[in-house]
């Protein structure tokens, strides 16, 4: 087997092929989860531990085709779809996921930037401000405009320079590259790469330690972005007549909770409004809420539907952060 690189540089890929790293297998939306753990890479495939019986008995063949991954990174669940290539003994096999297959293939990881952020180009023929399209510890990108066309590949640029965040700017020196031609917002646009050069070592640690935790940030507000399956929720409808009914929760995130939907429940629209949801987790009061029906969906024969919480006190909503957190 081959051993996975011990400081890959991007925190995703790193837990991804680190042995050890928690992960949990769906085999379709709303199903269970079984429990697993990378073991490491074999042939650029993820190995990981066998799901035993003990995790939910499962038919080992069920396992071959799609499934869902959900990888535990600082703490937090990030989920990839993939699909199992082998059941043996050592282990499941699965095909490295596309995000993770493009981080493979790329010496450093590059992020978006955001919106608005700007870089100084400082070029032998005058100075380009341009809007960053990303950034990475080797080197940052953007969309060409009208008079650049004379920038060819291996022109250096003395020196750019560009935010990190509110407090810091990157400056450093570079050299042009081009890459090809793609579909833009506006059209088929050019996009203009700077390689970095002559990069302190010290500096280039502090700008890939920057970029790896504007991902990690990104990590945790798309993972906590999703619905997860939470144990042991229970969602009652305080109805106005003073009567109540009792769902266990199919799916739970930051902003909504989904229930199951019985055909004779006519008031279980999309639109309409329940004056007070009482959310309980594991027994215990989470919080009281108005809801509305964002969505029904028709789950394996079931109809679900998607209950937004609104106006949702802050000490409530750090409630539900920290038990979608555990």
């Amino acid at each position: 087997m081959q051993r996975p690189p011990s400081r890959n540089l991007d925190p995703l890929l790193r837990a991804a092929t680190e042995a050890g790293t928690p992960v949990r297998l769906f085999l379709g939306d709303g199903g269970k989860g079984f429990v697993s753990a990378v073991l490491g890479m074999d042939d650029g495939r993820l190995l990981l531990a066998p799901v035993r019986p003990a995790h939910g008995n499962v038919v080992l063949e069920r396992l071959m085709g799609p499934v869902r991954l959900e990888l535990m990174i600082s703490g937090m669940p990030h989920g990839a779809t993939t699909k199992v290539c082998a059941v043996t003994s050592e282990g499941v096999l699965v095909a490295l996921p596309a995000e993770l297959e493009r981080i493979q293939r790329r010496r450093y990881f590059r992020m978006r930037a955001p919106a608005g952020t700007t870089a100084r180009v400082e070029l032998t023929d005058g100075v380009r401000v341009r809007e960053l399209l990303d950034i990475s510890g080797g080197g940052c990108a953007f969309v060409a405009q009208s008079g650049d066309d004379e920038l060819a590949d291996g022109v250096a640029v003395a020196q750019v320079q560009f935010p990190l965040g509110d407090e810091r700017r990157f400056v450093g020196q570079g050299i042009v590259r081009r890459a090809s031609r793609r579909d833009g917002a506006w059209g088929r646009e050019s996009v203009m790469g700077i390689e970095f050069v002559g990069l302190p070592a010290r500096e280039r640690y502090q700008l890939i330690a920057w970029v790896t935790e504007q991902e990690r940030a990104e990590l945790r507000a798309r993972s906590l972005s999703t619905t997860r399956l939470v144990a042991d929720v229970m969602v009652l409808l305080h109805d106005e007549e003073n009567l109540v009914r009792m769902r266990r929760g199919a799916g739970l995130s930051p902003r909504s909770v989904r229930v199951v939907v019985f055909d004779d429940e006519l008031s279980m629209t999309p639109g309409a409004t329940h004056p007070q949801l009482e959310l309980r987790v594991a027994g215990d009061q989470l919080f009281r809420s108005s809801a509305r029906i964002e969505r029904l969906d028709a789950v394996n024969g079931a109809s679900i539907a998607t209950l937004a919480f609104i106006e949702l006190a802050a000490d409530a909503r750090q409630r539900l952060l920290d038990i979608l957190r555990r």
